[in-house]
């Protein structure tokens, strides 16, 4: 039953992948970025684990969101988005790097929902089987997209989509959140517009139609 949320992470960086021609070094540039998000991903997963074991489930808003974001692409994201921000700076470019910056965010959650696929839940479960997966996309697209605007605008403002890009992860929990506090109807509305939006600019960039 959790087999949508196992794939989506791949699924979704193969829709990316075909937006784009095929790199000069193949599969190569596809593969590393991406054992180097699943590396960064079981890092994550391991301090998401140990902080669980310390920090009891609540049910205020507050506690709720710090639940989904830890268990989520809030704070998995997080570092990886401070390591490649630093990286890209060093070495920038004036051409798109959404592919590979997505084959990163791809190995992170592919690592996160895999775990959350074996986690024991008897049962049908519509949130963790349905809803999880375009949480998972929405982050990867909008994160990807923004951090690759900010690595290729001015210096003004570059830090400041550069800053966006990192929280906007953060921002995407508030949709588990919202489904937790009842609010379904209004929680997949924002997850799959953000999804669907944040896939057609990165259409839109792979054909060259944002400069």
């Amino acid at each position: 039953m959790s087999l949508f949320l196992v794939l989506s992470a791949p699924l979704w960086l193969m829709l990316v992948i075909s937006f784009y021609p095929m790199p000069g070094r193949g599969w190569r540039s596809i593969v590393i970025p991406f054992l180097g998000g699943t590396a960064a991903g079981i890092a994550a997963v391991a301090l998401t684990l140990s902080l669980l074991t310390r920090i009891p489930f609540g049910k205020g808003t507050g506690q709720i969101f710090f639940w989904a974001w830890i268990r989520g692409p809030g704070w998995a994201f997080l570092p990886l988005s401070a390591l490649l921000i630093f990286l890209f700076k060093k070495r920038p470019t004036s051409y798109s790097r959404i592919r590979e910056i997505s084959c990163w965010y791809a190995g992170v959650s592919f690592i996160y929902v895999l775990w959350l696929a074996l986690s024991p839940e008897p049962g049908f479960n519509a949130y963790r089987v349905l809803f999880l997966p375009f949480v998972w996309m929405a982050a990867s697209g909008g994160t990807a997209w923004l951090m690759d605007r900010g690595l290729r605008l001015d210096r003004g403002l570059s830090w400041l989509l550069l800053a966006v890009s990192v929280l906007f992860a953060s921002f995407v929990t508030f949709a588990p959140v919202l489904y937790a506090l009842g609010m379904e109807y209004w929680a997949w509305i924002t997850t799959l517009l953000l999804t669907v939006f944040f896939g057609f600019l990165i259409f839109l960039d792979s054909r060259g139609r944002l400069g």
